[in-house]
């Protein structure tokens, strides 16, 4: 019964490894993606600047509405 119950913790741990290994990283900062952010893009996969997290996203719209401004 122990046994069984480390094993099933071991497979969790390994488990959150692995979904942390394939999360997305900013191609601008090197940080690693929200979940609601890495849900995002796998909801809305036709989504542009799907390499920006959540930040850079909205960094990079302002940008664009100042230069339209302008």
């Amino acid at each position: 019964m122990v046994q069984e119950e480390q094993a099933r913790g071991r497979q969790k741990e390994r488990g959150a490894a692995a979904r942390e290994a394939q999360r997305p990283v900013c191609r601008r900062r090197g940080a690693k993606f929200t979940d609601d952010r890495w849900d995002s893009i796998r909801h809305h996969p036709a989504q542009q600047h799907r390499d920006l997290c959540e930040p850079c996203l909205h960094e990079h719209w302002e940008q664009v509405q100042a230069e339209q401004a302008a």
